[in-house]
């Protein structure tokens, strides 16, 4: 009879579990399915002519760092060494945050990258190696799916006078509203069975909505803005009027300078922004496809780092902004914190249309 007792409590306990993960992770498919739809969809980036050399792989921009705490005080990794191996760092945050001897809380520690800028060597590294890509598949509702692609930028440059908006390390996303059309076993039938409904650029707080996506072979191409990377649904234009008619952005900027890392004037109207910068369309090609890192399944050192390094991607803290933290950091943009309606943001007041063709 005990032993009886002792499997159903065992069962139980199984059942329980089962339970937490299906409305943790929602409706799931497996990592093989989830990395067939990130690669089928993975983007096509279009870099600024010069910009590709600050593109970096997290381990890569963590390796022999220092590490400073919230007054400003570095934090050692040894006795008397100020510099950190990304091994080293990964150590103290995958631990359980009860274990007090090992783990560290880094959500108050900020980045200081031994250098803000690799050289252009790291141009071909990159894109022959398909480093610093990063996905995340993520359920919203019936049919409905976000995939999202994080690229990471050693540094920001902005156009505020003096460089006074600069920072260092940049995240940026790029969130697809995906239809997909599983069997009646709820299995995904094929990633071409998947259409793109929409995609949400996110642009250091502000939200761009684009209905009609430019496509090549069913695949977006985002355009990075100059100096801070800001991804656009197409080349050319200055000024949100030149973008298409089918381009919609958030009506005010956000009003909390921690929530986004970027000042603006509370309900400052997005119309009034005049810092999008042209591109001519050429540069550096950066094709993810077969290249992205799914988040949720990979165990490599810029997976760890992505998911629970807690703090800022860079030491920067002035006046206009700060450096960002990372994207499960980021509310606005893991979870689309920005709109009442996560699920199918479209639908929201939030937005207002900006194209001129």
């Amino acid at each position: 009879m005990k032993t009886l007792v002792n499997c159903l409590r065992r069962l139980r306990f199984g059942l329980y579990f089962l339970l937490a993960k299906c409305l943790l992770y929602g409706h799931a498919f497996g990592s093989t399915a989830a990395n067939d739809i990130l690669q089928h969809f993975a983007p096509i980036f279009v870099l600024q002519k010069g910009e590709g050399q600050s593109l970096r792989d997290l381990a890569e921009y963590v390796d022999n760092c220092q590490l400073i705490d919230e007054r400003g005080k570095i934090v050692y990794a040894g006795i008397s060494r100020d510099r950190w191996r990304s091994d080293e760092l990964i150590k103290v945050i995958d631990q359980d945050p009860k274990d007090s001897k090992i783990y560290r809380d880094t959500s108050r520690w900020s980045i200081r990258p031994k250098t803000k800028n690799p050289g252009p060597k790291w141009n071909p590294i990159v894109v022959k190696d398909g480093q610093a890509a990063y996905g995340n598949l993520n359920h919203l509702n019936k049919c409905e799916w976000s995939a999202k692609y994080f690229l990471f930028f050693d540094h920001n440059e902005t156009s505020y006078f003096g460089g006074s908006g600069n920072h260092t390390g940049d995240w940026i996303c790029v969130d697809l509203q995906l239809f997909i059309k599983t069997d009646d076993k709820g299995s995904l039938e094929s990633p071409d069975r998947a259409l793109i409904e929409y995609i949400i650029l996110h642009n250091h707080g502000r939200q761009f909505l684009v209905k009609k996506p430019v496509l090549d072979n069913g695949r977006v191409i985002i355009y990075l803005e100059g100096g801070t990377h800001e991804p656009w649904p197409n080349a050319g234009g200055s000024g949100l009027g030149g973008w298409p008619s089918s381009l919609l952005t958030n009506k005010t900027f956000p009003e909390t300078l921690k929530e986004i890392g970027t000042q603006f004037l509370p309900g400052q109207q997005a119309k009034d922004d005049k810092m999008i910068r042209e591109h001519g369309g050429n540069g550096l090609l950066y094709d993810t496809r077969g290249h992205i890192e799914v988040i949720e399944e990979s165990n490599s050192r810029s997976a760890k780092l992505f998911k629970y390094f807690l703090g800022r991607w860079g030491d920067t803290k002035n006046e206009i902004t700060d450096s960002p933290a990372g994207p499960m950091q980021q509310p606005k943009m893991w979870t689309r914190a920005f709109t009442k309606y996560p699920n199918d943001p479209e639908v929201d007041t939030i937005w207002f249309s900006r194209g001129g063709k």
